[in-house]
């Protein structure tokens, strides 16, 4: 298996955010923050990027 990594666009942000949302909804942890945490990410990377 091929796995190929590459920087999201600013597009893709609230996809990936959606997405990560989704994957961990439900799981053995209450809170569920995982998407936060995806979404900060990006805002830093834009913030420090000048995007």
């Amino acid at each position: 298996m091929n796995v190929y990594l590459r920087l999201e666009q600013p597009q893709e942000y609230r996809i990936v955010e959606e997405l990560t949302r989704e994957a961990f909804w439900g799981m053995d942890h209450p809170d569920c923050n995982e998407h936060l945490l995806v979404h900060k990410v990006a805002f830093c990377f834009c913030i420090c990027a000048g995007a």
